[in-house]
């Protein structure tokens, strides 16, 4: 019964988060700061070790005539470092969420930092967590959120960090996936900063349809009979009904989406389903996240003895979304209007 209530959530919080999708515009700043802070997912666990700081940062390391700044978020933990000895700075940069997401990825460079006697720093990504430049996500505002911005961060703050320390030691890079790739390239464009880059899972190569992320899907379900086609077919089908007015308006009523689907916000509503099915699988079902594994829909209909036609799937799912308040709350937004 436990195993039917998992896959009951599972598609109820699929819904819960294409609800929010549609609502993803740049001057929409609300759900904009959601997703920048990435709110309710997985976060560093018990009291965090280490104390919080703001560096004031440039906002555009390239225009010597821009004098504008803004704070960014940082966290030294110095439990294992002694002052004036010249021991190692190991520094973590936080990818594209809130500085405490990463504490899953931060485990090995925590370890080092203990067997090496490391001062130990996370800086946050700019536009991420508590890391704001500005106040509105405007288009033009958004203009400074690039890798290029992100890496002169790290170098202006390592350069300026290193004039408070009496005996400063060699600083080595960590970071992990989209964060992993930032500290190859931080070593190679500011080897000056840096001693030595740890980038694991790292993709410096950028390719512009990068189907492999989401991919592995096919193979990790592989053991849960029918799975696999019933997301394939869905695919399809949800591809199909947006191509057209009819299919879009219908999409709409399903799902209970806060605006109407169209052809300009559908991207965002493909999204967010996709990333339910590909990110359980990418992320290991993160303990924290309420999506446990995007499986066992054709099991949940067995169950009940209720023949898996999609139809069904969506009004079972949106009945039990409409009387579970957890998931009307879990990004802290209203619920779609009933």
């Amino acid at each position: 019964m436990m195993h039917v209530r998992t896959c009951a959530a599972i598609v109820v919080f699929v819904l819960a988060s294409a609800s929010l999708a549609l609502d993803l515009e740049l001057e929409n700043d609300h759900h904009l700061r959601l997703l920048s802070g990435r709110r309710g997912l997985a976060s560093r666990p018990g009291p965090q070790v280490g104390g919080v700081y703001w560096f004031e940062q440039n906002l555009d390391h390239f225009s010597p005539s821009d004098s504008r700044t803004w704070k960014q978020r940082y966290v030294v933990n110095d439990t294992y470092w002694t002052p004036g000895k010249g021991q190692p700075v190991f520094i973590f940069l936080a990818g594209e969420a809130p500085e405490d997401f990463f504490w899953f990825q931060e485990a090995s460079a925590l370890h080092w930092a203990q067997q090496y006697g490391a001062l130990y720093v996370v800086l946050e990504h700019r536009y991420y967590g508590e890391s704001l430049p500005f106040s509105r996500f405007s288009t033009a505002n958004m203009t400074y959120l690039s890798s290029q911005q992100a890496l002169a961060d790290a170098a202006v703050f390592i350069d300026s960090y290193n004039k408070t320390l009496d005996t400063p030691g060699p600083w080595v890079v960590f970071g992990c996936s989209y964060s992993g790739a930032l500290s190859a390239w931080l070593r190679k464009g500011y080897p000056n900063s840096v001693v030595a880059s740890v980038a694991p899972s790292g993709p410096v190569h950028a390719e512009s349809n990068y189907t492999g992320y989401f991919g592995l899907f096919d193979k990790s379900a592989a053991d849960q009979p029918g799975c696999v086609d019933a997301v394939k077919q869905g695919v399809a089908q949800i591809a199909q009904d947006l191509s057209t007015s009819d299919g879009r308006s219908k999409l709409s009523s399903q799902f209970k989406s806060c605006r109407p689907i169209t052809e300009d916000n559908a991207w965002y509503f493909q999204f967010t389903l996709m990333e339910q099915v590909g990110g359980s699988d990418q992320m290991d079902n993160p303990p924290d996240w309420p999506l446990n594994a995007v499986r066992c829909v054709a099991q949940l209909l067995a169950f009940f003895g209720i023949k898996p036609h999609r139809h069904r799937i969506l009004s079972l799912s949106l009945y039990l979304y409409s009387r579970l308040p957890m998931f009307n709350t879990f990004f802290d937004t209203p619920p779609p209007p009933s």
